[in-house]
């Protein structure tokens, strides 16, 4: 959902008084989120778009195309928008508005469609790798396990420990061992996957481990892990 600000400010252009119709629009409504991207659509009435320039408190902002700006904020609490119109006689400014800045929540880690408790054999196996994903106020946002290591018990003992890396994201083909291993999951065993270490747009996190028992799966919905 897109929210529009709508900002009305009074100026004058010669003589007579005006009306100037701002528009700031940002499709996570009232927030922005510290340290990354956040675009925004600037629009004037009665103005051309190579006439405008806009300014920001905190971090900066940049101009993708005329009408089109990119805010990236370097501190949590508010951003200020000042939008300028450029005249013969400098610029004028003719609208404000504030944005709450907040931090990206942590992504939370799954595989297949959860972040631990029972799942069957045949969807464990037909994995390809683990998943995460950023559950924020105005939608999901992407995320990407970097590393991990991957643990299996069975018949009590540690049956298989290994970890893997890609910059790109983990997948079990990254190595022969544990994708052989994956594909021979059976009921009973236990699967962790520990030292978990995520990137998003801001940062590299580690995040929570899970724990898995491979058997018999109630009620299964949906999956949000990474299958063949």
């Amino acid at each position: 959902m897109k929210v529009i600000v709508w900002l009305m400010f009074f100026g004058m252009v010669a003589s007579p008084a005006f009306c100037q119709v701002v528009a700031v629009q940002n499709n996570r409504g009232n927030v922005l989120y510290v340290g990354m991207e956040n675009r925004l659509i600037i629009a004037v009435q009665n103005a051309p778009l190579h006439s405008i320039a806009v300014t920001t408190d905190n971090g900066k902002i940049v101009k993708v195309e005329p009408g089109t700006y990119e805010i990236t904020p370097d501190s949590l609490g508010y951003a200020k928008i000042e939008v300028y119109r450029k005249t013969w006689s400098g610029a004028v400014k003719i609208g404000r508005s504030e944005f709450q800045v907040k931090r990206l929540p942590d992504p939370i880690p799954y595989f297949t469609n959860k972040s631990g408790g029972t799942i069957s054999g045949p969807l464990a196996r037909a994995q390809i790798a683990p998943s995460a994903a950023i559950h924020g106020e105005f939608g999901d946002g992407p995320a990407v396990i970097i590393s991990c290591t991957i643990i299996v018990l069975r018949d009590g003992k540690t049956f298989f420990c290994k970890t893997i890396s890609n910059d790109h994201g983990v997948r079990f083909s990254d190595n022969e061992e544990t994708q052989k291993m994956i594909a021979t999951l059976q009921d009973g065993d236990k699967l962790f996957f520990t030292g978990i270490v995520c990137r998003t747009y801001t940062a590299t996190t580690q995040l929570q481990p899970m724990e898995f028992s491979i058997g018999e799966e109630q009620n299964s919905k949906g999956n949000k892990g990474l299958r063949n």
